[in-house]
């Protein structure tokens, strides 16, 4: 009779609980979240805008069509179109918002030009700078970009703080006097895939480029003017003139920028980006004519640059 008598009071017991329970839960089902109301979109950009709303959480339509379930205030909207009108509303059992119309900000551009130079270069390192200046002075012909050059500052007194600055003050390399046909030549090598990099770091990324292969393809497309420039001179034998040319995509040194006489010009010339390598260099040269046994073959170089104008989005 004891045992009967504590499972009768076991069992009252839990009939109690289970009314307290379906009785709290039957409040839960008659007392709904509260409607969101109020519905404000602010920090509209030109890809997001944040949503704010009073109440409780509830879902979100974008142009009618659901895009965040049970989302709480203030929720941020992501991936939206530049330029582009949406409408949106939140909706919960309780209720639903009033629609709210708005507009995505436009993407807008404005051109930079990056320059490349030899400023704080340290010979044999591209981690300061990631260009690259070099010569020969004893070959008998101007010489491929692939050729065995000889980077400043590595041998004897060159240095490429005498190309860094239009100052006036020159590097300067010579054949000897007594070489037959040998052609004084600098050779400067842009790295320019890296230079567009170092002003934007998500410049090729936000285009979707992400290997090198894709990074060119996009620099040759998007680049609007490459300006070569060279303050420098010449002196030979025959003449006093120094010649700048371009590696171009023909494979061959290609241009016509020339100076004359014996004190610093400019020598400039506009390069397509077509003419970009494929490992994202534009590489120039600068010469003279040949020596002829008796007077050398010798370009001073003042300031070489490589001014690339592009498109970036405004903030």
């Amino acid at each position: 009779m004891q045992i009967l008598s504590a499972m009768k009071r076991h069992w009252q017991l839990f009939q109690m609980k289970m009314e307290i329970l379906t009785m709290s839960t039957f409040k839960n089902l008659r007392q709904p979240p509260k409607p969101p109301q109020s519905l404000t979109v602010t920090n509209i950009a030109k890809d997001s805008a944040t949503l704010s709303w009073l109440g409780d959480n509830g879902d979100v339509s974008l142009n009618d069509i659901v895009i965040a379930e049970n989302v709480s205030s203030p929720y941020i909207v992501n991936n939206l179109s530049s330029n582009t009108e949406y409408a949106v509303k939140v909706k919960n059992r309780g209720g639903e918002s009033d629609e709210v119309t708005f507009k995505t900000k436009e993407i807008t551009y404005e051109e930079v030009t990056v320059t490349c130079d030899f400023k704080n270069k340290t010979t044999g390192s591209v981690v300061e700078n990631p260009h690259s200046a070099f010569y020969i002075w004893q070959s008998a012909s101007v010489q491929l970009p692939s050729a065995a050059w000889i980077e400043l500052g590595s041998t004897g007194s060159s240095n490429y703080s005498r190309i860094s600055d239009l100052d006036e003050v020159v590097q300067s390399i010579a054949t000897a006097a007594t070489a037959s046909a040998h052609i004084a030549q600098f050779k400067f090598k842009y790295n320019v895939i890296e230079a567009i990099e170092r002003y934007d770091s998500d410049y090729f990324s936000s285009r979707g480029a992400t290997t090198i292969e894709e990074k060119i393809i996009v620099a040759r497309t998007e680049i609007i003017t490459i300006i070569n420039n060279v303050w420098g001179y010449g002196s030979a034998p025959s003449s006093t003139y120094m010649a700048v040319r371009y590696w171009s995509i023909s494979a061959s040194w290609t241009g016509s920028a020339v100076v004359s006489g014996t004190t610093v010009k400019q020598a400039t010339e506009t390069i397509d980006a077509a003419n970009i390598d494929d490992q994202g260099f534009i590489s120039v040269i600068a010469y003279t004519a040949a020596s002829d046994a008796t007077k050398a073959s010798a370009v001073s170089i003042d300031y070489p640059s490589l001014d690339i104008t592009f498109l970036v989005e405004e903030d």
